[in-house]
């Protein structure tokens, strides 16, 4: 990008729709809330990571050749939503260590992965993205990677975050499933009404 200016509104655009509330940080804060900060960082660190890598696919084409097919678009959100479901209801049901018995592993770097992959929401921030800040320059393999940088930055902050305020919430409440079971209807409303809007 030519102009610095650019990257003013490129951070916002990455704040905005990397921190406001979706599966994949909603699972997060739910993920902190089960397990803390630190056994959450793998997926942490697996969002930041597969948005990232779809955000670059996204600059290279992978957005055309899903718009060839709506049905694989559609097939993904339902699988998405499955997934995410299945990821919520793992979380929520965990116990904690009872009778020698070892506690269910938190969500790892695969499943934040594969959580932002199936994720509708990933997939239209990535189109809109790489529309915005991609196509209108005429270096675009530039912009596409400052914008890859830019965006696996805030991501990893922001996925991070909620999941902090999980654990800080859940240690308000002092427990953990309280918290979860809240967050797991949040999870079934936002999922519904993304699976809704896709087939629309």
């Amino acid at each position: 990008m030519s102009d610095p200016l650019n990257l003013l509104p490129l951070l916002g655009f990455a704040v905005a729709t990397a921190a406001t509330p979706g599966p994949v940080n909603t699972l997060a804060a739910m993920s902190g809330a089960r397990y803390g900060l630190g056994r959450s960082l793998a997926y942490v660190m697996g969002a930041a990571s597969g948005f990232t890598a779809l955000l670059a696919l996204t600059g290279l084409g992978l957005a055309g050749i899903a718009a060839a097919a709506p049905w694989v678009t559609r097939a993904m959100t339902l699988a998405g939503a499955a997934y995410m479901l299945y990821l919520a209801a793992r979380i929520t049901v965990t116990r904690a260590q009872e009778n020698g018995a070892a506690p269910q592993r938190p969500p790892g770097y695969l499943n934040g992965v594969v959580a932002q992959w199936l994720n509708p929401k990933a997939w239209i921030v990535a189109v809109s993205a790489v529309s915005i800040f991609v196509t209108p320059h005429t270096d675009q393999a530039m912009a596409l990677s400052l914008f890859c940088a830019t965006y696996f930055v805030v991501c990893l902050l922001a996925v991070g975050l909620w999941a902090s305020l999980g654990r800080f919430a859940s240690g308000l409440l002092g427990d953990a499933g309280r918290f979860n079971q809240a967050m797991a209807v949040l999870m079934v409303a936002s999922i519904l009404y993304l699976v809704f809007a896709g087939f629309a």
